[in-house]
Parts: structure tokens; C-alpha cells; sequence
């Protein structure tokens, strides 16, 4: 890597204004002097790792081909580049350059799913993203720092989730005991499915980036999922894969030995939220409103004279495309029901919580699972005085 370039570029990262540590992972890396960056320490490989993306190879694919490269895998042996690490260029330069989208969720239907429960019988066929390639954002951007002052939210706060699959004739070669636990039939197709949560900076306790302009945060937690049974329950899979990535000393070095539980349970909490999310979109898959504030500002840019390009410029670095997911706005189960009276021998009016669940079509063997969403359902209604208004009905 030439030291010059790179002492530039960190300099110009210094110039960036802190607010744009709250965009997600992938936004941030999108900016100019972090962009060329990252393409530094690709140094020969970038278009390896283009290649890679064009394909929408997943990490262990790109592993494999990079192994067969004598002189580039020799180059990150020099640099100390470890496989973790090559795992998230990988993710991240497969979403640069396919140009993938960012889908965030709206804030209402953040609120909606953390009253949504989960059937544990769903399939693995329907934990599948909107495309082979994209960003899950939990919250919008401008939320962010409001969420990390929050006592409610964990102090290491995720922003979103890289989501990538890519069916492989086979899995890929692993020692048979490994086989064993993720249960892989070594002659059959498999889905393979790349997941790293991303966690925002602009809180972070992480020592790498202490000193650093905040911007430069790019901590994820990663996990593999191997998918041959479509019709396995979700649960089943997603329990067995957190079980193995926590068995795994190589995935584990950056964790340690005692935070192993910690990781697990953060695993648990954050596939809670991913899969409802995918579920929703399945359900709803036109609940979504694209905005394009970043297109749009550069599309100024080049419109305007030299004179005005600077602050416009740095406005870019603000702002970002995705594509919103639910409604804006949700009214809490606990604020819907009106006074009611309680009858002696039966339990007070209540909402039962919605939920996703499977309902089966067709009949004999041409059954087929229907992903659906049970709406939520007011029970003994009859004792309330006044009835709940309908607009609070929120689909």
C-alpha cells in the first residue's frame, strides 16, 4: 500500500463532519476519500473482488478462488489479512458493486413487529431476502442518535444487516464433524446465506476505533447459514447455526472464549428482528416507498458552478437512497382500548398480538406453506363501553 496516498485519504476522512457516523455501513463506505480507501487496502485484488461481486459469489466461494490465486493470496498473507477480514470485504465490496439497495425500516413498523410474534414452524424457504444482495437498515439514519442516547437499546447498537445468498451445487468442503452439526448432505444443492450485522460508531465501545473519526466504524458480527431443507422449520435452522458459529475457535478469536454466551444471545435477539422483517416484506411486498435524496443531490452537483459544488457536496455526505419498508406511524396495542367493565368469571377485554404463521393451500400432496400475517384480534369486546375507533387498525 503506498503510505503517502493512504496518510492523504485519512486526511481528507478527518475533514468529514461527524454527522455522517449515523449512515449506515454501506452509505458510509460510499463516501469518496472512504471508498478509495477501502479500494487501497484491496490493493491487486480489486478486481478480484469485483469479479467476485459481479457474480454475487458468496465469502466462501470467494475463499476458495482466492486460495487457487497464488500471488494474491500470497499479497494478504504479507499484509496479516485475516479470513474474518476477507469475509467482510467481500460482503461489503458484493453490495458496492452490484450497486445493491438499502432497505430501512420505517419507524412504525419497527414498533409493529416488537408486538408481532413468530410461529416456530415457519420454513427456511421464506428466511430469503427481497434480492440476492442487499442492506436491512432496523431504523432510519436520523434516528440514530436519539436510539444510542436511549436507555432502552443496548449500548453496542446495530444499524442494520448485510443479506446475501447464493445456491451452490455443494457445500463446500468442511471437516465431516462440522457437516455433522449444520446436518449438510455433501452431494446435494445448498443455499448458502452471508449475514453481518453492521454496529453504529457514533457509541461504540470498540477499542479499534478509539482516536479514529468515528466515520471509519466498521464492526460486524458475521454468521453463515447453510440451507438444503427448504421446508425446515426457520427455528430449528437459525438455533443450529448459532450453536456451530459459536463452536467455531477461527469465528470465535474476535469474540472470546468469555463472551461466547453474550454473542449467542445477541445472535438470537437480532435474527428476531431480521426475520420478522423478511417475513413482513414477504407479506407486504408493496409496503415501500423509495426516496432518493442522494440521486438527487448529485444530480445538482452537476448542475450547479464550480462555487456552489463544495457545500453541496458535503451535504451528500448527510444523506443516502434507500428504499422505506411499513407504515410511518403505530398506535401501541396497550393505547387502543377504550374504558371497559370487568365481568366476574371472564378475563378483562384484551388485544391478542398478531403473528406470522403458515397456512397450507391446496390439498394431498400439492400442499403448499402460504406465509401470512394473523392480524391482531380484540378479545371480549363485548364488555368494552365504547368500541375501539378503527383507524387504529394498522395492517
Amino acid at each position: 500500500m503506498n503510505q503517502d496516498r493512504l496518510r492523504a485519504l485519512v486526511s481528507q476522512i478527518v475533514q468529514i463532519g461527524p454527522e455522517a457516523a449515523v449512515l449506515p455501513l454501506p452509505r458510509r463506505f460510499k463516501i469518496t476519500p472512504l471508498r478509495l480507501l477501502n479500494e487501497e487496502v484491496m490493493g491487486p485484488a480489486i478486481d478480484f473482488f469485483k469479479e467476485h461481486a459481479k457474480r454475487e459469489s458468496c465469502t466462501t466461494s470467494m475463499l476458495r478462488s482466492l486460495n487457487e490465486c497464488q500471488d494474491l493470496s500470497d499479497y494478504f498473507k504479507q499484509q496479516g489479512t485475516s479470513f474474518s477480514t476477507l469475509r467482510m470485504m467481500q460482503i461489503r465490496a458484493r453490495h458496492e458493486y452490484t450497486n445493491a439497495p438499502i432497505f430501512t425500516v420505517a419507524p412504525g413498523l419497527k414498533g409493529m413487529l416488537k408486538e408481532t410474534g413468530l410461529k416456530g414452524n415457519i420454513p427456511a424457504k421464506f428466511f430469503t431476502g427481497p434480492f440476492r444482495t442487499s442492506y436491512l437498515e432496523f431504523d432510519p439514519a436520523e434516528d440514530r442518535r436519539v436510539l444510542a442516547m436511549s436507555k432502552t437499546e443496548p449500548a453496542d447498537l446495530v444499524e442494520g444487516v448485510f443479506f446475501q445468498e447464493q445456491v451452490l451445487d455443494t457445500p463446500p468442503p468442511m471437516p465431516q464433524h462440522q457437516r455433522e452439526i449444520l446436518e449438510l448432505d455433501p452431494h446435494k444443492p445448498v443455499r448458502v446465506i452471508d449475514v453481518a450485522f453492521t454496529y453504529s460508531p457514533i457509541n461504540s465501545a470498540d477499542k479499534a476505533i478509539q482516536g479514529a473519526p468515528l466515520v471509519l466504524g466498521d464492526r460486524m458480527s458475521y454468521i453463515q447459514i447453510y440451507v438444503q431443507d427448504e421446508l425446515e422449520p426457520i427455528a430449528e435452522l437459525l438455533e443450529r447455526s448459532i450453536q456451530f458459529a459459536a463452536s467455531d475457535p477461527l469465528g470465535m478469536e474476535s469474540v472470546g472464549a468469555e463472551n461466547v454466551e453474550a454473542f449467542k444471545e445477541s445472535l438470537r435477539t437480532n435474527f428476531s428482528k431480521l426475520t420478522k422483517i423478511l417475513f413482513y416484506m414477504h407479506v407486504e411486498r408493496k409496503a415501500q416507498v423509495h426516496q432518493t435524496p442522494a440521486k438527487e443531490l448529485e444530480e445538482r452537483i452537476l448542475a450547479v458552478g464550480d462555487k456552489k459544488k463544495p457545500k453541496l457536496q458535503r451535504m451528500l455526505n448527510r444523506v443516502y437512497d434507500r428504499i422505506v419498508v411499513g407504515p410511518m406511524t403505530y398506535i401501541p396495542l396497550a393505547d387502543r382500548l377504550a374504558p371497559g367493565e370487568k365481568i366476574k368469571g371472564r378475563k378483562a377485554t384484551h388485544y391478542r398480538s398478531s403473528y406470522f404463521a403458515i397456512r397450507w393451500n391446496g390439498s394431498g400432496q400439492a400442499k403448499v406453506p402460504e406465509l401470512t400475517k394473523i392480524k391482531e384480534s380484540i378479545i371480549n369486546e363485548d364488555q368494552l363501553k365504547v368500541r375501539p375507533e378503527r383507524e387504529y387498525e394498522i395492517r
